[in-house]
């Protein structure tokens, strides 16, 4: 139950982190690519895990939108640094 909740913790770092960085990348109003990187890699490596666990449908699918959402909410993120870089 330890590893289940370390783990668990670790992924909302990472998660956490990503969006912080999408943020920044918008904030220094970095090329539109550099801001496509991350949600893409993350939506990506999401398929990848998905395609590796090989559960059932229903699994499979809700990990696909679980990352599709987290991607969209990164990229949002990305959007937001870029429109407060330009308001400034």
């Amino acid at each position: 139950m330890l590893i289940v909740v370390l783990i668990y913790i670790m992924l909302l770092a990472i998660v956490l982190g990503l969006g912080y960085w999408s943020y920044v990348i918008g904030r220094r109003e970095w090329s539109d690519a550099a801001g496509d990187v991350i949600p893409v890699t993350y939506f990506f490596v999401g398929l990848l895990l998905a395609g590796m666990i090989q559960g059932s449908m229903q699994e499979t699918v809700t990990l696909i939108v679980g990352g599709l959402l987290l991607s969209v909410a990164n990229f949002g993120l990305f959007l937001w640094g870029k429109h407060r870089a330009s308001k400034a």
